[in-house]
């Protein structure tokens, strides 16, 4: 009968011992902690960390605005060619008259976001609160000034004017927390366009997962971007189509079609819009103004609201920079908060977005350098 080898014996011990060096952890313990750090950051691709969504609950979303409610828009919008003028070196407004018992509280209206054509002319009470120097020829002492001038058609606001950036590639590193797991990413924003037509490519990797795309595609007009197809992909895509002869959104995931606005954006052109909004006034957006419009995502679309802060310096991993901070906040106590910043040097174009969900739950993501596309 064969007798093998000793080298082909087995044997009921191992030839060598399998303890691990003391103070080492056993190598399964190790494999299942990467296992669950990879899950934690495929969550994370997944998630929002692409989105400013916060959750909002509300299905039928107001019409789309663009208010100022703490003070009086200029009397004339600068040319979109103008260069950016500080903060803190805008001339003070005087303060808006207040209204008599007669006729009732009026707030100033920035340029909106909706079709003027469409917009309610202003009163003539808003037409002297915006634009004192209108009242500069009147007689104090007349017992009725509008008496001695020949009446006119009340004047009708100004559309908004926009500027739009520069093609640019920028980087972004991303940091968070998403359900208890700690994460990093990096992130990429394309920005293209040929003075007619714009393609935009927001990308957020992860090592060893992939990442996450969304892009969005359509027309430069003289009223703002006008989105023709949204798109986010993970491992498939899901995308949303602008049918502006048929006055709606669809979604390729079969979910509601949504009326399509005028100023609506998508998930990713909004931030070229804002961008766009203060680069046309040259940065004149009072602190205070509330920019509202809808925003469609892959599924939904909801109303995203900005209120407008001040010009702060901040400290990224591209460098110092100085941005406007603006804010977006839900009525709903339990949704989360979404802070940007636009920097001026750079076309108003976000050099930091943070949006918080609570303590375990945040995605922060910061410039880090600028190339050309």
């Amino acid at each position: 009968m064969f007798d093998p080898p000793p080298f082909m014996r087995t044997t009921s011990r191992p030839p060598f011992p399998l303890k691990t060096p003391a103070g080492r952890p056993p190598v399964h313990l190790l494999l299942v902690i990467t296992l669950v750090v990879l899950l934690g950051h495929w969550v994370v691709l997944t998630g929002a960390p692409l989105s400013l969504s916060l959750h909002s609950t509300s299905d039928a979303p107001p019409a789309l605005r663009f208010i100022t409610r703490t003070v009086a828009a200029p009397a004339s919008v600068q040319s979109a060619a103008a260069p950016v003028r500080p903060r803190s070196q805008r001339v003070a407004t005087p303060s808006p008259r207040k209204p008599t018992a007669a006729e009732p509280p009026t707030h100033a209206m920035a340029a909106t976001a909706v079709d003027a054509e469409n917009a309610p002319p202003a009163t003539d009470s808003a037409a002297a609160d915006s634009s004192p120097d209108l009242l500069a020829g009147a007689d104090p002492t007349s017992p009725n000034p509008a008496a001695d001038t020949t009446p006119t058609s009340p004047p009708v606001a100004a559309p908004p004017q926009f500027r739009y950036p520069a093609p640019v590639r920028l980087k972004y590193e991303v940091r968070g927390k998403e359900r208890g797991f700690p994460f990093f990413a990096n992130g990429e924003l394309l920005w293209q366009h040929d003075g007619a037509s714009y393609d935009a490519r927001l990308q957020i990797s992860i090592f060893l997962l992939g990442s996450r795309v969304q892009t969005s595609t359509g027309q430069l007009t003289p009223l703002g971007l006008e989105p023709k197809r949204f798109g986010d992909k993970v491992r498939s895509e899901v995308a949303a189509h602008f049918e502006r002869s048929k006055g709606k959104v669809i979604f390729s995931a079969n979910t509601p079609e949504v009326p399509l606005q005028a100023g609506t954006q998508d998930n990713l052109s909004a931030w070229v819009q804002l961008a766009s909004t203060f680069a046309g006034t040259s940065g004149q957006v009072p602190d205070g103004t509330q920019l509202v419009f809808l925003s469609v995502g892959p599924r939904s679309a909801e109303t995203w609201t900005f209120t407008v802060g001040a010009l702060e310096k901040i400290t990224l991993p591209g460098g110092e920079v100085s941005a406007v901070h603006l804010v977006r906040t839900s009525s709903n106590a339990y949704d989360g908060r979404a802070d940007v910043w636009l920097a001026p040097g750079m076309d108003y174009m976000p050099v930091r977005i943070l949006v918080t969900w609570g303590e375990d739950h945040f995605a922060d993501q910061q410039w880090s350098a600028t190339e050309k596309p």
